[in-house]
């Protein structure tokens, strides 16, 4: 890193749950570099088992694109859709149906399997 990247932890110390760290860069291109390079590293470690995420700022607008999706799948729900989920293309949300592949991925998940962010 940087000399003059700045750290800080988030949330309240003294509980158990995972406290994300938040980086501040000097610049914009130094910030998207450290991303870019982290993932590329990251995809290609021989240990898939690392538990750390970076993500960069999502802006205000893309925020609330992001609740606007959430808050659709939701309304959605209770009209009675199911197999319906919230899947991620090229970083951008949108509503689409579950499929095998989805379902295989939530049960690799959900049976031990974990990701942190």
């Amino acid at each position: 890193l940087p000399p003059d990247v700045k750290l800080f932890r988030l949330g309240g110390g003294g509980s158990n749950k995972v406290r994300p760290l938040k980086v501040i860069f000097p610049s914009k291109e130094l910030a998207s570099a450290f991303v870019n390079e982290f993932n590329v590293g990251k995809r290609n470690a021989r240990a898939q088992s690392i538990s750390i995420a970076v993500v960069r700022d999502r802006t205000l607008l893309e925020r609330k694109h992001i609740r606007r999706v959430y808050t659709e799948l939701e309304e959605r729900k209770k009209n009675g859709e199911s197999n319906i989920m919230v899947k991620y293309r090229n970083g951008i949300p949108s509503i689409a149906p579950v499929t095998n592949r989805s379902v295989s991925k939530t049960n690799a998940t959900s049976s031990g399997a974990t990701k942190s962010n």
